[in-house]
């Protein structure tokens, strides 16, 4: 019968080498592990507290705009040529004449931005003419934008009505009415020349406003404008 013979000594010690290998190996990875870790969690509250910070910052600086379009459908040195295309979008609108600069610019009306604008122009092409846009854009940020905002809206509003054919005129008394109760403002800012003399506007203007004054509020408020773009 044949035995073969194991040497157990050297095998058991061969044994505890592997296995001291393994505690070192088992060792240094949990520590490479747990530095690993920290870092990790450092760098991801980091930039947490950036995303967090940033959309605060742009939650609290965000206000809304309204942006407002006068659709010009030429500008001319010569008043005949401007006399000329006015006679022209006559047959499809009511277009003005605006001096600015030493040159005319005939403007087909005046919109914000939106269904009315997109109305416009869509005619204005239907009918063959070319037409470039004038847009401001004020951001309501401060009571006195925001009030600037709302006389200009209640203006367009009695233009709008005009527009209609069957519509001669529009009384303006609760116009001046909702002006009187506004919220005075108070303070300096930047357009605040600008909402007074819009304030006084709408007091100068009559109590049965036509469509012979809507040349005029277009042309003012085209001034206006050009005051809160420098």
């Amino acid at each position: 019968m044949r035995y073969t013979r194991y040497d157990l000594k050297k095998k058991q010690g061969g044994n505890k080498y592997f296995i001291i290998i393994l505690i070192i190996i088992l060792l240094v990875a949990l520590s490479i592990g747990t530095v690993v870790s920290k870092l990790l969690l450092k760098n991801s509250k980091y930039l947490n507290g950036t995303v967090s910070s940033k959309t605060t910052s742009v939650s609290s600086n965000t206000s809304k705009n309204s942006e407002y379009v006068f659709l010009q459908g030429g500008i001319f040195s010569k008043k005949e040529y401007a006399d000329e295309l006015t006679k022209s979008l006559g047959a499809i609108g009511n277009p003005i004449e605006i001096n600015d600069g030493g040159k005319i610019r005939v403007i087909f009306g005046m919109y914000k931005r939106g269904e009315s604008y997109t109305s416009a122009v869509k005619l204005l092409t239907d009918n063959k003419f070319d037409s470039s846009e004038i847009s401001y854009d004020i951001n309501i940020g401060d009571i006195c934008n925001s009030e600037i905002v709302e006389i200009i809206d209640a203006n367009l509003q009695i233009i709008s009505k005009l527009n209609d054919k069957d519509v001669k005129s529009v009384q303006l008394q609760a116009l001046k009415k909702w002006k009187n109760n506004l919220k005075k403002v108070e303070g300096d800012y930047k357009n605040k020349k600008v909402l007074l003399e819009l304030e006084k506007y709408i007091d100068k203007l009559p109590e049965s406003y036509s469509k012979n004054n809507t040349n005029d509020s277009i042309q003012f408020m085209y001034t206006e404008f050009k005051k809160m773009a420098k």
